[in-house]
C-alpha cells in the first residue's frame, strides 16, 4: 500500500471500528508528522519509494502501539527515532552511496542548474558520512534542537554539538573541494 493510499484509508475510516478513540490520536500524529518523516527518510535514503515505505512502516509501528500513544512523552521524537533506525537498517542492507541530486530531482522544484552553489552543496552533502549527513539533515532541514537531536540520535547534547561541528567542517571541505574542481 502506498503512503497516499495509507493516508486515504485513515481518512476513509478503515481503522475506526478496530481502533476506537485511539484512532483520533493516531490520525492527528500521522497528519502532523507524515511529511516530516518522509522528508527525513528521503534525504537519508535518496530513494522516494524506499522513503515512502519507511514512512509507512513508522506509522504502522505507531498504529500497532496506538494504545500507548498517550504514554509516549515525545511522539515526534519517537517517530524520528523509529524512522532513523529503519533508515540506518535500510542503508546498511543496501550499501549504496546516496545521490543528493536524485533526492532533489524527485523531491524539489529547485533546479541546481539555475544555482551552481546549490548543486555544489548537494554534491558536498552526498559525500558526507551517513552520521554527518543525518546530523545536518536533522538540524538544518528538520529544525530540531540539540536536545531533540540527542534524543533521536541517542547521544548526549555535547556529542550532538561535536557531531554537528565536525559535520559542518567536512561539509565545508567537501564544498570547497568540489568548487575548486569545477573552476579548474
Amino acid at each position: 500500500m502506498s503512503l497516499d493510499r495509507f493516508s486515504d484509508s485513515l481518512q476513509g475510516g478503515f481503522w475506526v471500528a478496530r481502533s476506537g478513540s485511539d484512532h483520533s490520536d493516531f490520525c492527528i500524529h500521522f497528519h502532523e508528522n507524515k511529511d516530516h518523516i518522509f522528508d527525513f527518510a528521503l534525504r537519508m535514503l535518496g530513494d522516494k519509494q524506499a522513503a515512502g515505505d519507511i514512512t509507512q512502516d513508522v506509522f504502522m509501528k505507531l498504529f500497532e502501539n496506538r494504545n500507548r500513544i498517550r504514554e509516549i512523552q515525545n511522539i515526534r521524537g519517537w517517530l524520528f527515532i523509529s524512522a532513523r533506525n529503519m533508515c540506518l537498517n535500510h542503508l546498511r542492507d543496501r550499501r549504496k552511496v546516496i545521490s543528493m541530486e536524485e533526492i532533489d530531482q524527485e523531491h524539489s522544484n529547485d533546479s541546481a542548474g539555475d544555482n551552481p552553489q546549490l548543486g555544489i552543496l548537494k554534491k558536498a552533502m552526498a559525500e558526507l558520512d551517513d552520521r554527518f549527513r543525518e546530523a545536518v539533515i536533522l538540524r538544518e532541514f528538520q529544525g530540531f534542537s540539540y536536545s531533540e537531536m540527542a534524543e533521536i540520535l541517542q547521544i548526549t547534547v555535547s556529542a550532538v554539538r561535536s557531531l554537528l561541528f565536525n559535520a559542518r567542517i567536512r561539509l565545508r571541505e567537501n564544498y570547497e573541494k568540489i568548487e575548486k574542481a569545477r573552476l579548474i
